[in-house]
């Protein structure tokens, strides 16, 4: 594949994280797909436990979505750099909801083989987000 068809795939596959964007794995992830978040013990395996991390995440920000800011293809490899948006009204990683907006950014690097994402390695501002749902009390600056 092109590295813009790979460009277009993980733009595509970017959405999952939004709102109504589950189905999209069953579209684009390989079965054995591999994603990895340093926010993760270890790496999530596999599209049906990838859908099953997505539906906790989205019940946490139902109203989320997601901007691709940035990106950078080369081989099989796109390099996106996002932001989410959302308001935080269902658990979210253990803390319960607050109503309150949240806003992160980060980037995800995907490697596509034959048109279907087979991994998704990334990072994103974690400590920002649990700053804004209340999780974590920034230190007080002097």
């Amino acid at each position: 594949m092109s590295t813009k068809d790979n460009k277009a795939i993980a733009h595509r596959f970017g959405q999952v994280w939004a709102a109504g964007g589950l189905h999209i794995v069953d579209e684009l992830a390989a079965p054995d797909l591999v994603v990895s978040y340093p926010i993760y013990p270890q790496p999530i395996r596999g599209a049906e436990a990838f859908k099953a991390f997505l539906t906790e995440f989205i019940a946490g920000l139902p109203d989320v979505t997601v901007t691709a800011d940035d990106t950078i293809a080369e081989g099989d490899k796109v390099a996106l750099r996002w932001t989410i948006g959302g308001t935080h009204k269902g658990p979210l990683f253990g803390f319960p909801p607050t109503g309150r907006p949240v806003q992160i950014s980060g980037m995800t690097f995907y490697r596509i083989a034959d048109g279907k994402v087979v991994e998704e390695t990334g990072i994103g501002n974690t400590l920002g987000l649990m700053q804004q749902i209340g999780a974590v009390v920034a230190p007080a600056q002097s």
